[in-house]
């Protein structure tokens, strides 16, 4: 693989990374519609130019280059010189990583344009998570479309293995939550974390979902100690980074990666 082709990844990845962005950025302006300070777009208004997360003033090109951009103007936004969310270079660093990643494992287009897509439904579950603590139905729709394509149809696993994966996920991560809330008389897991949890699922063999439940706990657990002042703190972040960890873990083992 040359490394023309690699930087070729590299900068697809950025530029995808920039787009979902946007689209989070739209999303959480969208489910901000409650709260009269904050901008509001009708929908996700994707046909609309980029505007400055904090005047609303319109981007020029020189503000739209992924990776760059964010560098030479030290996180900052030109128009108005204040701070930009950092979440701005995170997801284009991300996406040129998961890019690099799969086209280095050369992978069918099918299944890696499926694991692109399911990278940012996740990304865009965090996002709105983080930040509103709520979650769209239509990113879980997204989810469980996506890991029915590539469990039954690119992976070609028996629906009875793929139903049962979801089954079992759902009730160790929901089980454990109902009970909790039935102790503690107040709810302590959202009825998404579950269903994120359960639809994942079948992307790991049967025999390594308590690990993905355990380390998704762990991580979760890590989290709230170090954001205890601020009360309910989100599941999902933690569930996708277990995800992430486990899969590329998985994924390893099979090519013998080490």
């Amino acid at each position: 693989m040359s490394w023309a082709f690699l930087v070729f990844i590299l900068i697809i990845g950025a530029c995808w990374g920039s787009f979902i962005n946007a689209v989070g950025g739209r999303m959480l302006r969208r489910l901000s519609a409650d709260n009269p300070d904050v901008y509001v777009e009708h929908g996700l208004a994707l046909s609309h130019r980029s505007k400055c997360f904090n005047c609303q003033s319109l981007l020029g090109p020189t503000e739209l280059i992924p990776l760059l951009s964010y560098l030479f103007q030290f996180g900052r936004s030109s128009c108005c010189d204040r701070p930009l969310p950092i979440n701005y270079f995170v997801s284009e660093v991300l996406f040129s990583l998961a890019f690099l990643y799969l086209g280095i494992r050369e992978i069918s287009a099918t299944e890696f344009f499926s694991l692109i897509v399911l990278a940012s439904a996740l990304y865009l579950l965090c996002l709105a998570d983080l930040h509103r603590m709520e979650v769209p139905i239509f990113l879980i729709i997204i989810l469980w479309i996506i890991s029915a394509i590539y469990c039954l149809v690119i992976k070609e696993e028996s629906y009875l293995v793929y139903i049962s994966s979801i089954i079992v996920a759902f009730t160790l991560l929901f089980l454990p939550g109902f009970l909790t809330s039935m102790i503690i008389k107040k709810p302590s897991l959202g009825i998404a974390d579950p269903l994120v949890f359960s639809v994942l699922s079948p992307y790991f063999e049967l025999w390594l979902l308590p690990y993905f439940m355990l380390l998704s706990s762990v991580i979760g657990i890590f989290w709230w100690i170090l954001n205890k002042d601020r009360g309910k703190v989100p599941f999902l972040p933690s569930i996708v980074l277990a995800f992430t960890i486990l899969y590329v873990a998985q994924q390893a083992a099979i090519y013998g990666i080490t």
